[in-house]
């Protein structure tokens, strides 16, 4: 069994929640059905978009648990 490579934990969520976010865009397509502005101006993902976005990334992050060793810095 070869030894995994080590990420930190920063580096693990930030590529896992930025294949989770690029697979939403490709998904739905238009940028309108993405994101939506909030009151307070702050742009966060429609429902869909979101609940796209938590399905994969549990799949995603899962994948990366199994292939690298996540530390913490």
């Amino acid at each position: 069994m070869k030894e995994k490579t080590t990420i930190t934990n920063e580096d693990f969520l930030e590529l896992s929640s930025d294949i989770a976010e690029a697979i939403v865009v490709n998904r739905i397509g238009n940028l309108d059905f993405v994101w939506v502005k909030g009151e307070d101006g702050v742009y966060s993902f429609t429902e869909e978009a979101q609940d796209i976005f938590n399905e994969n990334l549990d799949t995603i992050q899962q994948c990366f648990r199994n292939q690298f060793t996540i530390i913490n810095q």
